[in-house]
């Protein structure tokens, strides 16, 4: 059976197991990117409060940069530390984006 493949794929030009790597890296992308987001968001707005004075709903700033941080990297930019520097342009465009505000008052 894997005589069979391999030929199959040496007739085709393409090495056995391509469509079945691509479609697991695909997969695999996509479910990074998914469980990238709410991860990021919850870490970026933990992080967030003790750096704030004032009590300010970060969470749409955080989305912001998130989703920033999905349309422009890949999925192995995304795994490794961001800058300081380009983290920090990123946070200043979010929150010019989503001007902080108070934070609801919770009972």
């Amino acid at each position: 059976m894997i005589v069979v493949a391999l030929l199959l794929s040496a007739l085709a030009g393409q090495p056995a197991g391509t469509d079945d790597r691509s479609a697991y890296d695909r997969a695999f992308e996509e479910g990074f990117r998914g469980a990238f987001r709410p991860h990021f968001i919850e870490s970026c707005v933990a992080s967030a409060k003790p750096a704030v004075a004032v009590k300010v709903d970060m969470t749409p700033i955080c989305t912001c940069m998130a989703d920033r941080m999905l349309a422009t990297r890949t999925v192995a930019q995304l795994k490794q530390p961001i800058p300081a520097d380009e983290q920090q342009a990123l946070a200043l465009d979010c929150i010019r984006a989503h001007p902080p505000q108070p934070a609801a008052a919770r009972p």
